[in-house]
């Protein structure tokens, strides 16, 4: 009897992220989704398309380990008869710049992107971009290629619903028109976003980050990418859990289709090295954590976007550190360490209470049982790794998405506490707050089998198979 075997429809799935780690990041756990649906009628073939000062930066770096069935094309730079060396992570602006020049009509991207589509047309592929909507002018490349093109938020949908209200907090008085200020610094945000979610003030907004001039001008770019986001796409995949209150709420917005397919994070993460980084990872932290008493290391890490807390904060909570005897591991690059007392990293030398390292392998150390608690920033990729692990979070919220996480943690969630700053008695009793507290474990717990177990990975999974049959059928 001769067994019929299912003809699969091969799919080149062309992927833009935005260059900063904490997007990259989830784009890459997104591709590896997508070669992982199971009962699908589909094999992917993921493409990165990558600036080339990007791509030869995570090529360069020896801790990174790729899936070999995921591509990494660089888009060359552009030519514009100016030798600039390539815009620095954490210069929103001129990576805004760089994007939008690099996919415009006369840019490089375009170009890259009709080179893998000829390609993908001879081996009879379908073709789809996904973008993340922080470079929204490539949604207009896939465009101008013909191809279907759908949206990526790498980050909680919460904080998509913040740029999606503009125009309702615009139209009720709350925000300037123009700059995007509060009218009323502190009013609690009501009517714009779901009952069910976190109490958000106008001080929350994601705009609000520098100079007034600097808010006024993020405040455009959120309003440029909305307007494309809105008219130029039908799909937008989102990097959070799927709720289903949320979806409920979201479907008064009739366009894009919100389909949420995260958090984006391997299953067996903690013990693995499946990360993307930019940088050289110390693994002796780890060594040094073997050396600790189970829960009593303080971990520390601001993100890799931003520009972190300022040597101001730097050396208070280097001196709060010394003071409290706390062990810790702090990641703090080199141009910021300027900010440590002077002698100060001779000093952990030799007392071994700490370390300060330039780049940590993050999930080993936060799924280390020597760390009891994490000092973040409440990026979103940092606040889904540290309830993987089950740690409770000090929460320092500095710029974007990151005071509305803030709120998820610790009004939501309750895992953890807000800390208003680095003196002696703000981080003593933080500390005591989550450590003392017998129900953050339990909480941690649930929350973690809630959004990241089985049953939350099969939803995420099904939006995701949804997604590929309502663009592909």
């Amino acid at each position: 009897m001769k067994v019929e075997t299912r003809k699969m429809k091969k799919v080149t799935l062309i992927m833009v992220p935005y260059p900063a780690l904490g997007h990259v990041t989830p784009m890459f756990h997104l591709a590896s989704s997508f070669l992982q649906l199971p009962d699908c009628n589909y094999t992917f073939a993921p493409v990165l398309l990558l600036p080339h000062f990007l791509h030869r930066q995570i090529s360069a770096t020896a801790t990174n380990d790729v899936d070999p069935r995921i591509s990494l094309v660089p888009v060359p730079e552009e030519d514009d008869g100016e030798d600039e060396p390539p815009p620095s992570p954490a210069d929103f602006f001129a990576i805004d710049k760089a994007m939008e020049q690099s996919s415009s009509p006369a840019g490089q991207m375009e170009a890259v992107v009709r080179d893998i589509v000829a390609c993908s047309g001879d081996g009879g592929c379908d073709v789809c971009m996904v973008v993340d909507l922080l470079v929204s002018s490539a949604i207009g490349v896939g465009r101008r290629c013909g191809l279907p093109v759908a949206g990526f938020w790498a980050v909680d949908l919460l904080a998509h619903q913040l740029i999606a209200a503009i125009p309702q907090l615009v139209a009720t008085g709350l925000v300037h028109p123009h700059s995007g200020i509060p009218q009323y610094p502190g009013i609690p945000i009501v009517d714009v976003l779901p009952h069910d979610q976190p109490a958000l003030s106008t001080d929350d907004l994601p705009w609000l980050i520098g100079s007034p001039s600097a808010r006024s001008a993020r405040f455009k770019f959120w309003n440029k990418t909305l307007q494309r986001s809105t008219t130029q796409l039908q799909y937008l995949l989102v990097n959070s859990f799927p709720d289903q209150n949320v979806l409920h709420h979201q479907q008064k917005q009739q366009q894009p289709k919100i389909l949420q397919v995260g958090p984006l994070m391997p299953k067996h993460q903690v013990h693995t090295s499946n990360n993307v980084t930019f940088w050289e990872q110390d693994p002796a932290c780890l060594h040094w954590l073997d050396t600790q008493k189970p829960n009593s290391v303080l971990y520390i890490a601001f993100g890799s976007w931003v520009s972190p807390i300022g040597e101001p904060k730097v050396q208070a909570l280097a001196t709060t550190l010394e003071a409290l005897h706390v062990p810790f591991v702090w990641v703090l690059g080199p141009a910021w360490r300027q900010g440590l007392p002077c002698g100060y990293e001779k000093r952990l030398s030799a007392s071994q209470r700490g370390m300060v390292v330039s780049w940590a392998p993050q999930m080993k150390v936060l799924g280390h049982v020597a760390v009891g608690c994490f000092l973040t920033h409440c990026g979103w990729n940092s606040m889904v790794e540290a309830v993987r692990c089950r740690k409770p979070m000090l929460c320092y919220p500095i710029a974007g998405d990151q005071f509305a996480n803030c709120a998820r943690i610790v009004e939501e969630w309750r895992v953890g506490v807000r800390l208003s700053g680095f003196g002696r008695v703000d981080l003593e009793e933080g500390m005591k707050s989550v450590l003392g507290d017998g129900e953050m474990s339990g909480k941690l717990e649930r929350l973690c089998e809630v959004s990241l177990g089985d049953e939350a990975r099969v939803r995420a999974s099904d939006n995701l198979s949804a997604f590929v049959d309502l663009v592909f059928n």
